[in-house]
């Protein structure tokens, strides 16, 4: 992190790595940190030198990929069965599965409405007021030939950027 142009150190959960993801305009900084055995990983939020762990939902490991300015903490994590599922979780952890999906399921970005953008094991998928939409399955996209797209980031119009194969 690097504010007022002054670099500085936020620390780990004791593994060689932590990198930083997304950082709000509030100064929240999220990533993954590795643990002492430099294989898994947890999601981290860091905020005025405190460093918390987002933890699992009782799995191994967990990622956080970005952060809105709500405070609203967009990442993945894996169950006890090794099962990823995407998750929103507030700066001092208390994961919440994002959605009831039966598959693996990863988060890419969320903007300040709260919609989220992220990829199943088949598809890829916009998740806006409770309701998952399938972006493959969009009869513009389909018409356009894409079969296969990798969503990256939305901003607060809905505008969401990201590559695909058609």
């Amino acid at each position: 992190r690097c504010g007022e142009g002054v670099p500085t150190e936020r620390g780990g959960l004791g593994g060689r790595f932590a990198p930083a993801a997304a950082v709000n305009s509030g100064g929240v900084v999220v990533g993954q940190a590795h643990l002492p055995d430099n294989v898994t990983h947890h999601a981290f939020a860091w905020r005025n030198g405190v460093l918390t762990d987002l933890g699992t939902f009782g799995g191994a490991s967990s990622t956080a990929v970005d952060v809105n300015d709500r405070g609203e903490i967009l990442g993945h994590a894996q169950d006890a069965s090794g099962q990823w599922a995407a998750f929103i979780a507030g700066e001092s952890g208390g994961l919440s599965r994002l959605m009831d999906f039966p598959d693996h399921h990863f988060a890419s970005a969320i903007n300040q409405r709260g919609d989220v953008v992220g990829t199943t094991q088949f598809s890829s998928y916009l998740y806006a007021r409770g309701t998952m939409t399938i972006l493959e399955q969009i009869p513009e996209v389909q018409a356009a030939g894409w079969f296969l797209l990798f969503p990256m980031d939305i901003n607060d119009r809905g505008w969401i950027v990201g590559w695909g194969l058609r």
